[in-house]
């Protein structure tokens, strides 16, 4: 950390810190991510759930798929700069995304959702990369939302923080992410296909970009939307709930195939980004 200036710490937690740091030889400022190495010797679920090991082997695998071959989505994800272990601490050096993140971009805007054009350029460059993550790296992300898309100074999108990344793809069985993003099937004792359930949360994240409101409050029939959603199907929800005029006809068709509440009926990520939403949009 010689070779650092703190400028900030942006996160204290109980596993370690986030840190705004200025690197002395370049002036440039990155973000370092900290973490104590006891924590990666324990066995504590949510301790390895949360920490950096995961995201080392995520970084592993999109830097191996990156320098084989150019990919259009390896340039939406959050650059690894360096790693080192110093003190006790494992560090990752990220690249820093000086406008902040989605969700915030998102509430500072006027009335609080995203213009038509603006939505469709960032759901094109997230959707790129999510199929990069799925696709070349073999890796499911499984806590995409608004708050872990951040966006650099020239307006780009860059997926971060993998932490809860799933590496092999399996089926996986513990529910994870953040409420609004996590699809029906991870409620199910049976497990669910990771890659489908990032299909799930990058819908609804599209869906929050043009109506400014989660989908539901949980992907569970207890949910009055969700129910509504399983009853009635999305577009009539979306009728009913009076929100049609926000979200483009284009839009519409790629959520109606994103959330389809069967998962092994939903949209994959090839799927995504050959829809016309995506390839060839009406209002770019």
């Amino acid at each position: 950390m010689n070779e650092f200036t703190i400028d900030q710490v942006l996160i204290h937690g109980l596993y370690g810190d986030l840190l705004l740091c200025t690197a002395k030889a370049s002036n440039v400022q990155y973000i370092i991510k900290q973490m104590n190495t006891r924590m990666l010797e324990t066995n504590d679920d949510e301790a390895s759930e949360n920490g950096i090991e995961k995201e080392l082997q995520a970084y592993a695998l999109i830097q191996c798929a990156t320098t084989s071959t150019a990919k259009k989505g390896a340039n939406a994800i959050v650059g690894l700069v360096d790693s080192f272990t110093e003190d006790g601490y494992v560090h990752l050096v990220l690249e820093y995304c000086v406008q902040g993140d989605l969700f915030e971009m998102l509430q500072n805007s006027p009335r609080e959702l995203f213009y038509w054009d603006d939505a469709q350029r960032y759901f094109d460059q997230i959707a790129h990369g999510v199929a990069f993550l799925h696709n070349e790296c073999g890796l499911a992300h499984r806590d995409i939302s608004l708050e872990n898309i951040l966006v650099d100074d020239v307006g780009d999108c860059k997926i971060c923080d993998f932490g809860l990344a799933s590496i092999d793809c399996k089926r996986e069985t513990r529910p994870v992410g953040k409420r609004y993003y996590m699809a029906p099937e991870m409620y199910s004792d049976d497990g669910y296909d990771p890659m489908a359930a990032d299909v799930w949360a990058l819908g609804v994240l599209l869906y929050m970009m043009h109506t400014g409101l989660p989908l539901v409050e949980k992907a569970a029939i207890s949910d009055r939307i969700f129910a509504y959603i399983q009853t009635h199907g999305l577009r009539a929800m979306v009728k009913a709930w009076r929100v049609q005029r926000l979200v483009p006809m284009q839009a519409l068709d790629l959520l109606e195939n994103m959330l389809i509440i069967d998962p092994t009926q939903r949209m994959t990520m090839a799927d995504v980004v050959r829809h016309p939403y995506v390839a060839s949009p009406l209002f770019a």
